[in-house]
């Protein structure tokens, strides 16, 4: 549409026909607002999806199944935007440690501009090490030059983030019975997080690498008034079991 408007005289009706081009119904529902899922039950199934792959021949479909899997496991751990897991280069933003590997991003590369350090999950770290020593090189034998990328494409490419999104919606239909995204995927991670701790702000806003709260409260916390009643039902068994205390005390001293 936007093409049209700038430049009416030429024919844009290509740009429709590209294959990774979202149709109506699927633009429709990414305006929509994103339906949450346990984040446990869809790491607890991709992991032990790996654990199967991990005993298949390293040809280049178990390379993209165990790839894509893992992608989607990290991103559920880590609740990176979709640009930086897409991104993520071995040496730059993959760093090996005595303890693991750790994920650095400046400044200059988040939407926040706000530097991200966090440690790659204990949890996935020996699925980590069988991608990168068996599966990775499967995918890279039609590269010609040496690539960085950690996520790398079965044409030997870095994967792009239009593929990374193909990658979420196939892995949850497969996984959770229906497509996700990593929108998706930060807006669970905010909201269970609120769930367990409606004080806990500054930590989801920490999670999801924001300057401040004010983003979480306004784009990504669902938990709507659930967080409220837990701690009311908290506070009413506190004041009952202290009125409860305190009528045994009196009762005790008029004795």
């Amino acid at each position: 549409m936007m093409m049209r408007i700038l430049v009416p005289d030429r024919d844009w009706r290509w740009l429709t026909r590209h294959p990774l081009v979202p149709t109506r119904a699927e633009a429709r529902a990414a305006r929509r607002e994103p339906r949450l899922f346990d984040p446990g039950l869809l790491l607890h199934r991709l992991m032990a999806r790996l654990e199967e792959l991990q005993r298949e021949p390293a040809c280049e479909r178990t390379a993209i199944l165990i790839r894509d899997h893992l992608l989607v496991a990290f991103a559920v751990c880590s609740g990176l935007r979709m640009r930086n897991l897409a991104a993520i280069r071995i040496g730059e933003n993959l760093v090996a440690r005595p303890h693991g590997w750790d994920i650095l991003f400046e400044a200059h590369e988040t939407k926040a501009k706000v530097p991200i350090a966090l440690r790659w999950p204990e949890a996935l770290r020996p699925f980590l090490g069988q991608y990168l020593a068996a599966y990775r090189p499967v995918l890279l034998r039609r590269c010609k030059t040496p690539l960085a990328a950690l996520w790398v494409s079965a044409r030997g490419n870095s994967l792009s983030m239009p593929m990374v999104h193909l990658v979420f919606a196939r892995i949850g239909r497969e996984t959770i019975g229906r497509p996700i995204n990593p929108h998706c995927v930060r807006h669970t991670l905010a909201t269970t997080l609120l769930t367990e701790d409606p004080n806990a702000l500054a930590v989801a806003a920490a999670a999801l690498a924001h300057r401040g709260t004010d983003t979480v409260v306004r784009y990504y916390d669902e938990s709507t008034s659930a967080p409220a009643q837990m701690i009311w039902q908290r506070l009413k068994q506190r004041t009952l079991q202290g009125a409860a205390d305190d009528a045994s005390q009196r009762h005790g001293a008029g004795r």
